[in-house]
């Protein structure tokens, strides 16, 4: 994981709006975190998770968003992945 690249995949640890938080379910188009700090769930659309997300201990800066790595996804559900508007859909 670099500061421009975030790897999604069940099992990772993140900041999803400065919380830390616990991937449990991604099926290429939603994202469904376990909240470490109240134990809450949160289910967050891949485009707006793209926004959100942060890799855990990476400094905050306005330099634009990480691009995703989408290693969660099994090769039929890769190739249904279409990129949000304003995505550029590259890795």
């Amino acid at each position: 994981m670099t500061p421009r690249t975030l790897t999604v995949r069940v099992g990772a640890s993140l900041l999803l709006d400065g919380d830390a938080v616990r991937v449990v379910e991604f099926d290429g188009r939603s994202v469904v975190v376990h909240v470490l700090a109240d134990g809450s769930y949160r289910s967050v659309a891949l485009a707006e998770f793209a926004v959100r997300a942060r890799a855990l201990g990476e400094a905050e800066s306005d330099d634009g968003d990480p691009a995703l790595v989408l290693a969660g996804l099994s090769a039929p559900s890769a190739s249904r992945w279409r990129p949000a508007r304003g995505m550029s859909g590259r890795c």
